[in-house]
């Protein structure tokens, strides 16, 4: 199932890119991303799941801080600002941790 997880990486970072993806044709965008939809419901029958982490508060279990984002909300110190990597379970053990932005609170 690790194996498995770069091509779900790859999928986000082709998704990412809002101005080129709307640029392919209309057909070939919904192909990809029906072929996205049947891996991930494969893996999640097989009990992965992605984890959600942003606005969450930081757990180093589940995520890699590999950097801090300045904020100026104090609610939003030691919180996963943006997900750079995505990290994944089966069956609620990690299997990869994120890669995330923390923010970290300054007055």
């Amino acid at each position: 199932i690790v194996d498995l997880l770069p091509v779900l990486d790859s999928f986000d970072l082709a998704f990412k890119n809002k101005a080129v993806w709307e640029s392919l044709p209309e057909d070939w965008r919904k192909g990809m991303e029906s072929i996205y939809t049947q891996l991930q419901n494969i893996l999640s029958s097989h009990g992965v799941t992605k984890l959600d982490l942003i606005g969450m508060p930081f757990d180093p279990r589940f995520g890699d801080a590999v950097s801090m984002q300045p904020v100026t909300d104090k609610s939003a110190d030691h919180t996963v600002m943006d997900v750079l990597q995505t990290g994944y379970t089966l069956n609620d053990k990690p299997i990869r941790i994120a890669k995330v932005v923390v923010g970290e609170y300054h007055e």
